[in-house]
C-alpha cells in the first residue's frame, strides 16, 4: 500500500490507521515506539497527518491523510479477497 513518497507498507500487516494527534496520546505513542526502535517516519519532512500501526508493533508516520490511506487499504483488501476466491 502506498503511504506517500513512494513508500510502501504490506497492506495485510496494517492493524490500524490513526489521525496524527499533537495531543499527549499521539506523542506518547511516538515516544514509546521510538524508544523500542519501532518508529518509522515516511513523511520526507512534510507535515504528519497519520500514523499506521502494524501487527508487529511498528508505528509508521505518514503525510497522507488517514481517509486516503483507509480508501487505499479497503481497495487492496477487496482485491485480495477476490484473489483468494480464485
Amino acid at each position: 500500500m502506498n503511504i506517500g513518497f513512494n513508500n510502501q507498507v504490506a497492506w495485510w500487516k496494517v492493524s490500524a490507521i490513526l489521525g496524527y494527534s499533537r495531543g499527549r496520546g499521539g506523542q506518547r505513542l511516538i515516544e514509546v515506539a521510538e524508544k523500542f526502535g519501532k518508529l518509522s517516519d515516511a513523511t520526507q519532512g512534510r507535515r504528519r497527518r497519520s500514523m499506521i500501526l502494524t501487527d508487529d508493533g511498528l508505528v509508521i508516520l505518514s503525510s497522507v491523510t488517514p481517509e486516503t490511506l483507509i480508501l487505499r487499504l479497503n481497495k487492496l483488501r477487496r482485491k485480495g479477497e477476490k484473489d483468494d476466491d480464485d
